[in-house]
C-alpha cells in the first residue's frame, strides 16, 4: 500500500501521563494504518484508552513518542493553527455527550 492510499498512519505511538510520582502508560507502541476510503471503528470497554488514541490522532493531545500522519502530513510538525485547520477540513469528532459552553 502506498503512502497516498493511507489517510491515517501511526508509528510506535506512546502516550504517558504523569500522575503525582507515578507514570500512567496510556498508549504503548501503537502502530496503525487506515486506508483511504475505509471505515474504521474503535471498540473497547471503558478505560481502554480509545479517547486517548483519538485525541492524539486529532492533534488534541501530543504523543510522548512515535509519529502520526493524517492525510500524508505528520502532525508532530504542525503548529496549533495548522492542527486546528486539519480538524476543520480533514477529520471530525462525534462526542458521546453534548456539553455546550455556557
Amino acid at each position: 500500500m502506498s503512502a497516498n492510499d493511507v489517510v491515517v498512519k501511526l508509528e510506535q505511538v506512546t502516550k504517558v501521563y504523569q500522575q503525582d510520582s507515578m507514570a500512567v502508560h496510556a498508549l504503548c507502541g501503537v502502530s496503525l494504518e487506515i486506508p483511504k476510503g475505509n471505515l474504521a471503528v474503535l471498540v473497547g470497554p471503558s478505560g481502554s484508552r480509545k479517547t486517548t488514541l483519538l485525541n492524539v490522532i486529532g492533534g488534541l493531545d501530543t504523543p510522548t513518542a512515535g509519529r502520526i500522519w493524517v492525510a500524508r502530513t505528520e502532525t508532530g510538525r504542525m503548529r496549533k493553527s495548522e492542527l486546528s485547520e486539519m480538524r476543520l477540513r480533514k477529520i471530525g469528532f462525534v462526542f458521546q455527550e453534548f456539553n455546550p459552553a455556557p
